[in-house]
């Protein structure tokens, strides 16, 4: 608590002003850090040694017998890589990297970047994505580092696929503008999520799929923040709808 007296011109008390503030949530952040601080020391030990086997796989492939080259190739040295990339995702999150904020016009940003760049896996995987982009939103700009704006789109496309029923699957890419406010919605018509689960789907190693890591999603969401905006979910039997929410440059 701190407290201000305010007095008149004659020197007499006017009011007096206390302001009371809740350190809780500070020193939650706090602790966090420090654990963020401690599993990222952790996270690169572990990248060392696994940097130092995966070369000896390599250099010992050349002269193994042929069953295990294939051992080599199709379990030990990629089950290496998942690691390293978990490792990757994850010093993403515990750790402030640099990143360079432009101003994006965000319509033309998905209906020429984003739209060429999913094309092939819409193609492959038999999706269909539909893009409703606000009028009011030509000329208006947001501030984002292109490439993690790229990985923050790829990351709810991909969440989507994982959704997928049998048959096709629609995903639906819209912008509006409320105020001072640029939406961005990613939705799809696939299995949803069950609730459950939703309250947990940005924590940090949360997944329920056999090989998923659990930090795509985390990783997003801290992107996200970086960047001064929200991130929320909707989801039930028809599908899951991602919002994201950015103030206008």
């Amino acid at each position: 608590i701190n407290t201000r007296i305010i007095r008149d011109l004659n020197g007499e008390i006017s009011r007096v002003i206390g302001i009371f503030h809740n350190l809780n949530e500070a020193r939650d952040s706090e602790k966090l850090a420090m654990s963020g601080r401690i599993a990222a020391g952790i996270a690169h030990e572990v990248r060392n040694p696994l940097t130092t086997v995966r070369g000896y796989l390599q250099f010992l492939q050349e002269e193994a017998p042929p069953r295990y080259k294939q051992l080599f190739n199709d379990l030990l040295i990629p089950e290496l890589d998942r690691a390293n990339g978990i490792i990757t995702d994850f010093l993403s999150i515990t750790k402030n990297a640099n990143y360079k904020p432009e101003p994006i016009n965000i319509n033309d940003f998905l209906s020429s970047h984003i739209k060429q760049l999913l094309f092939s896996e819409t193609v492959l995987n038999n999706v269909k994505i539909e893009y409703y982009l606000s009028e009011e939103l030509i000329g208006a700009h947001i501030f984002f580092d292109k490439n993690q704006l790229v990985q923050v789109i790829l990351n709810l496309f991909h969440n989507a696929l994982d959704a997928k029923k049998e048959g096709l699957l629609t995903i639906i890419i819209a912008t509006y503008i409320d105020k001072d406010f640029i939406y961005i919605a990613l939705k799809d018509d696939g299995s949803g999520i069950p609730p459950s689960d939703l309250p947990y789907i940005f924590d940090p190693f949360f997944s329920t799929k056999d090989d998923g890591t659990g930090l795509g999603l985390s990783l997003t969401k801290k992107l996200i923040q970086n960047h001064n905006g929200t991130i929320c979910v909707k989801s039930d039997n028809n599908g899951t709808t991602f919002t994201i929410t950015l103030p206008i440059k």
